[in-house]
């Protein structure tokens, strides 16, 4: 048992350090206020299979459509990860939560997103 302890600590750890240096590389942060201009524009990111490419409309300032152009993700994940869409919408930011089970293709979404909005500056 104190054998097993002492391999499975430095792995959780090491492990730990691993997902929230990944989760800080996903920059949710972005001002809207600033960065927008009235119009439509696209940004990619890669989802879990591959790149998804969004549409961001932005009116007055502010986000009012967002559409998926084209992703390399499976169908039965978009379908849940397309969950995020209102909520950026709603809240207009980028901080919102991924959607269980579609993490990979949800953040895919959420960076797309933020490229399209950083085009727009």
């Amino acid at each position: 048992m104190v054998v097993i302890c002492a391999l499975y600590i430095p792995l959780a750890i090491t492990g730990v350090k691993a997902s929230k240096t990944q989760e800080e590389n996903v920059s949710t942060n972005i001002s809207l206020d600033t960065a927008c201009k009235d119009g439509t524009c696209e940004g990619s990111a890669t989802g879990y299979s591959g790149k998804t490419t969004v549409s961001v409309t932005v009116s007055g300032g502010k986000i009012s459509e967002i559409n998926i152009v084209n992703t390399g993700d499976d169908e039965e994940y978009m379908i849940d990860a397309k969950d995020v869409i209102p909520q950026i919408i709603e809240k207009q930011s980028l901080e919102v939560d991924a959607v269980s089970g579609a993490t990979h293709s949800s953040k895919g979404i959420i960076n797309a997103v933020r490229n399209a909005l950083e085009n727009a500056k």
